[in-house]
């Protein structure tokens, strides 16, 4: 049979000859068993296996394991049956090495802000959490089914603390909520931790924050079908030291909500001043069928100081990402620290208010590969950018039955593929053809695919763009289609030359003789009119 041991007032006199203090001589020893002080259930339980089981009514109090050093040592599950305990911070306090089965909550932990007045003798820290998990702890099943809440202000619901690894599944009745000024409703610093969320995540600050400390490499997980709702970021990827710290896997079924902030944020250094140069922080795959809605953008990659990289590798999106007031997708400015490396695969809807998706740094990073792909049921509603300091390294294709808006100010591979084999048209808004040498060759940009597609404007440099060759660089077999009422314009230069008319019925040099010497007119007259011959030959 289980070792099963069970806590409750009937058992008060019994309790009370096991009777341990929760003082600070306890907490200066390393201790192998459950220490339990809440109201009149206090005692320890030193047994190897079955489950410790508490069922407290409304006392305040704190559940605690204290092993600072030593081996690694298995001790009781625990389950918290029913009721409520009060406290500060740190109603559950481990502190490892130590590795348990399981913990069952399916009661109320109440961290209430004035819990260190009422029996509790912990200090009221802005870093603690009502439950707080350190050192070498492993908690292989934490399981909530009740209510987990930090009211301290700064004071995390959940805090995994440094080495810690843990699995924490919070049910289809669960609920973790700090209603706090700046505490999390998780804040993660540990090695390991994989998060199953079927309930309910709430916080006044980050729902999910996963940071990093020193101590290697960290993985994690995070997969929702329930409701994450912050007043910031209701997920936060963040590194503040020298090692890596990554999301392996976030799968979202459910709805990631953002009030005030991006719905996912993804920082290498988050707001800290001690970043350097080996930091990173970002998420290996992310996975959507549900709803990610952010006040400024869906999905936010950035970096700060000096830090090296903040990137996400692939996306899925077969639900809705979406931004009242950004993009569903932006990759801030960085000089190209912040990337998305691999593929956006769109089954569903990304749109913004500004645009659908906004790329400042890098999207893609394989030349010759699909970098943005349109499914038959996908749709972006608002423009795709690439702002004047991005890179757009990868193809596009659309399949589905949308319009797809795209401009490009920034930089590309050395020949860009644009399909489209849907229904839907692609308008190119404007496209900026690059040098690709010091010959005047240009990148080129190739219009493929059965659909229609449109390209409105083509912008090329006016100081050294050999006009001769633009033709060569549209390449394609839905050229002469998309450049039909092309516009061309000149950027760069000091407005000496600007070019009128369109490709196909001829291109005119307006030259400000202020501004250009004699031989640049010559050679702009002549360049122009056979450019325009060169290109109607091409299509």
């Amino acid at each position: 049979m289980r070792n099963t041991t069970t806590y409750s007032p009937k058992f008060v006199s019994t309790i009370a000859a096991l009777s341990l203090c929760v003082s600070s001589a306890v907490a200066d020893h390393p201790d192998n068993n459950w220490q339990i002080n809440v109201g009149n259930h206090s005692g320890s339980n030193n047994t190897n296996g079955g489950t410790t089981t508490i069922s407290p009514s409304g006392q305040w109090g704190m559940i605690k394991v204290d092993k600072k050093n030593g081996s690694n040592t298995t001790i009781t599950s625990l389950l918290i049956n029913s009721g409520t305990i009060n406290g500060a911070n740190q109603i559950i306090n481990i502190r490892g090495p130590v590795y348990i089965p399981t913990i069952t909550n399916k009661g109320v932990l109440n961290g209430n802000k004035n819990g260190s007045n009422q029996g509790n003798s912990q200090s009221n820290s802005n870093s603690q959490g009502v439950v707080e998990v350190q050192g070498n702890a492993t908690i292989a099943n934490f399981i909530n089914e009740g209510t987990i809440e930090s009211l301290n202000k700064g004071g995390d619901a959940i805090h995994i603390g440094s080495s810690a690894t843990m699995t924490l599944t919070n049910t289809n009745t669960g609920v973790i909520k700090s209603s706090s000024t700046g505490g999390d409703a998780i804040h993660i610093w540990g090695n390991n931790a994989k998060i199953i969320n079927q309930g309910t995540i709430e916080s006044n600050n980050r729902g999910v924050n996963f940071q990093d400390t020193k101590s290697g490499n960290s993985n994690h997980t995070l997969e929702n079908s329930g409701l994450i709702k912050a007043k910031h970021a209701a997920v936060y990827i963040g590194a503040v030291s020298t090692n890596k710290n990554g999301i392996d896997l976030l799968r979202n079924t459910g709805t990631l909500i953002s009030e005030n902030s991006h719905a996912i944020a993804v920082y290498n250094c988050g707001s800290a001043n001690n970043c350097d140069n080996n930091n990173a922080a970002g998420i290996k795959t992310l996975e959507n069928s549900g709803l990610i809605k952010g006040k400024q953008d869906g999905i936010h990659i950035e970096f700060a100081n000096n830090g090296n990289l903040s990137s996400i590798g692939t996306i899925n999106n077969t639900g809705t990402i979406t931004a009242e007031e950004g993009a569903g997708i932006k990759i801030a400015n960085s000089g190209g620290k912040t990337k998305i490396t691999g593929q956006i695969k769109v089954d569903g809807v990304i749109q913004g208010k500004t645009a659908g998706i906004i790329n400042e740094g890098q999207l893609g990073s394989k030349e010759g590969g699909d970098v943005l792909v349109i499914g038959s049921n996908g749709r972006i509603e608002g423009v795709v950018k690439n702002e004047s300091g991005g890179t757009l390294k990868g193809n596009i294709t659309n399949n589905g039955s949308h319009e797809l808006a795209i401009d490009n100010q920034g930089k590309t591979g050395n020949n860009t593929v644009i399909k489209n084999n849907g229904s839907g048209e692609i308008k190119i808004k404007d496209w900026k053809l690059e040098n690709r040498d010091g010959n005047g060759n240009l990148k080129t940009v190739q219009f493929e695919g059965n659909g229609n597609i449109t390209l409105e404007k083509l912008t090329i440099s006016e100081g050294d763009t050999d006009v001769t060759k633009v033709a060569n660089a549209i390449q394609g077999s839905k050229k002469a289609e998309a450049v039909a009422h092309t516009q061309v314009q000149t950027s760069g230069g000091n407005g000496a030359v600007t070019i009128t008319g369109d490709l196909l019925r001829g291109l005119v040099a307006n030259i400000d003789g202020s501004k250009t010497a004699a031989a640049a007119l010559n050679r702009t007259l002549i360049t122009t009119a056979t450019a325009r011959a060169t290109f109607l030959d091409s299509v």
